[in-house]
Parts: C-alpha cells; sequence; structure tokens
C-alpha cells in the first residue's frame, strides 16, 4: 500500500510538473507570436 501512495504521488507531481512546463511554454509561445 505505502509503494502505491509513492507511486501515486510521484504520479500526480509528474503530472503538475508537465502541466506546469507545458502551461509556461504555451505562453512563451503565445507572447513570441504577438
Amino acid at each position: 500500500m505505502r509503494a502505491g501512495d509513492i507511486c501515486k504521488r510521484s504520479m500526480k507531481e509528474a503530472v503538475v510538473d508537465y502541466l506546469m512546463a507545458l502551461g509556461t511554454f504555451i505562453s512563451k509561445n503565445s507572447h513570441n507570436q504577438r
């Protein structure tokens, strides 16, 4: 159970990091286009 919780937590953190990076990338691109 502990290993599963750690896996879920790390996956959540990875998804959050990915979404934040993606959002920054998109905002940078939109700024560059303007």
